[in-house]
């Protein structure tokens, strides 16, 4: 159960930030769906842009400014690209469909690792989040700067959501411009109530909109209880995805999915805004 004190905490962070942000759109939360579900392709399609459904959304990636980012070790990958608004392009792939079941029973029993660095002095994270991101990061960081990037917009679903959110806080540590708002999906708590706390008061609590499908079971791992809190703001859609509720920003509305005594779907992880987001390629 989250203490008052907490609450306070992040209910002061949103007052003292004063990072731009912008409102939640559904069109262009539709928009981030097809750019998330991409990072689930292969390696050459992405280059090309020749990726399926996931390459056919609103938003398309410029060929010729795409770099994928892979650690075979790890079973990790992002690409980096130039949207055709001219804005920058990070998504990170999330859990294999094939091995999520098990990633899920992972997260049960996720563990803390301090963040290394400066931009979150204090905080504990995911150590699996964590440790993926770290592995991905310079390599993004080194593609973003090849291709100039001005303005840079991140996504991800599942891991790749929680990659993004720690992505979006080192990103913007790291001199990056980043977009007045982000979208994830099927977002998991990936760091603890300092990280939660920093995020909201160096970005804000409307820079980042986790959209949470119903009863998605990813958002509500690891667990609250573990010492893990959600970055804010959370956007709730109901079951027929037809509509939603925009969260308050603790990052844990208790009106919005921490409301649910069950909440343990994987075919709502498995679906955002009526696209198979893991299964588009």
């Amino acid at each position: 159960m989250r203490s008052i004190v907490a609450s306070a905490a992040l209910a002061f962070a949103a007052l003292a930030s004063t990072v731009s942000a912008g409102s939640f759109s559904e069109s262009d939360a539709k928009s981030m769906v097809y750019l998330a579900g991409a990072a689930y392709c292969d390696a050459s399609a992405l280059r090309s842009w020749s990726c399926g459904q996931a390459c056919n959304g609103p938003l398309s990636v410029v060929p010729g400014t795409i770099t994928v980012v892979q650690n075979s070790s790890m079973d990790l990958q992002a690409y980096v690209g130039q949207l055709s608004d001219g804005r920058a392009i990070v998504s990170f792939r999330g859990t294999q469909p094939s091995k999520l079941a098990d990633w899920i029973d992972d997260l049960k029993s996720a563990f803390h690792t301090d963040w290394q660095g400066p931009g979150c002095p204090g905080c504990r994270m995911a150590d699996g989040f964590y440790r993926s991101y770290l592995a991905l990061a310079p390599a993004v960081k080194v593609a973003l700067n090849g291709i100039g990037a001005g303005t840079v917009v991140i996504t991800g679903h599942s891991l790749g959501a929680g990659m993004a959110g720690i992505a979006m806080l080192d990103l913007h540590t790291s001199g990056f411009n980043l977009a007045s708002t982000h979208y994830t999906f099927g977002h998991p708590r990936d760091g603890d109530n300092t990280y939660a706390s920093t995020f909201n008061s160096v970005l804000g609590s409307s820079r980042l909109f986790r959209v949470v499908h119903y009863k998605d079971i990813v958002p509500h791992l690891p667990f609250e209880w573990m010492g893990f809190h959600h970055s804010p703001r959370e956007v709730w859609f109901n079951e027929a995805q037809t509509s939603y509720q925009v969260c308050d920003g603790t990052g844990e509305d208790p009106n919005c999915s921490d409301s649910l005594t069950i909440a343990a779907s994987i075919s709502d992880h498995l679906d955002y805004l009526n696209l198979p987001i893991s299964n588009m390629c």
